[in-house]
């Protein structure tokens, strides 16, 4: 009895993770485009921050140097 208990524990835990690892495979080719969009804005604004903090950094050194 005890052995079927198992086996049936077994099975249902592998049934769980499969369900949650297709959901999450679908959310992720459902939601590609989006979260590719997402990614490049996120690139392009921290490429922005340092441009401008090279930006500072250059006018830092020049009056320093004055």
């Amino acid at each position: 009895m005890k052995r079927r208990a198992m086996d049936n524990a077994v099975r249902s835990s592998v049934v769980v993770l499969g369900s949650l690892a297709f959901g999450y495979m679908s959310l992720e080719l459902g939601y590609k485009p989006f979260l590719e969009k997402a990614e490049q804005y996120e690139r392009s604004l921290q490429s922005q921050n340092q441009q401008q903090q090279q930006q500072q950094q250059q006018g830092l050194c020049e009056n320093t140097r004055r």
